[in-house]
């Protein structure tokens, strides 16, 4: 029901947006058992920043992003941090060659893998949690 409402509202804000934001999305929902947070910070190819945002216990975070077809992809880098240990994802959302719209990459974040859950279909994508040196 959540992925639902959560579809829903991302289509009546892409149908209901005149201006140029995306209506695509990259979301990232913290799955770790409370108290731990988790730090995010993304960066495109075309010197685009979100900035770091702490996503507390069973919290979500999601930016749009906005593609721009011509065959100039853009592709989003994305850091997580959750205490001593990171994961660096090269490619947390990589552009079509045309503009496309309705796209969801959402990351799930547990305690021992971030898992891709691709436009509401679970993928056998994931990710491990690394150690920071100190």
């Amino acid at each position: 029901m959540n992925n639902l409402i959560t579809f829903m509202l991302i289509t009546v804000m892409c149908f209901s947006s005149k201006r140029t934001s995306g209506c695509n999305l990259v979301e990232f929902q913290n799955q770790l058992e409370p108290p731990r947070s988790v730090k995010v910070n993304c960066t495109s190819n075309k010197k685009e920043t979100i900035s770091v945002q702490e996503i507390k216990s069973k919290g979500k975070f999601n930016f749009p992003v906005r593609e721009r077809g011509s065959g100039d992809r853009i592709v989003w880098h994305c850091y997580l941090r959750d205490g001593n240990h990171f994961i660096d994802i090269w490619r947390a959302y990589r552009g079509a060659s045309r503009k496309r719209c309705n796209q969801i990459r959402a990351y799930i974040v547990k305690s021992d893998v971030v898992s891709l859950v691709r436009n509401n279909e679970p993928t056998k994508q994931s990710f491990v949690w690394m150690l920071a040196r100190s």
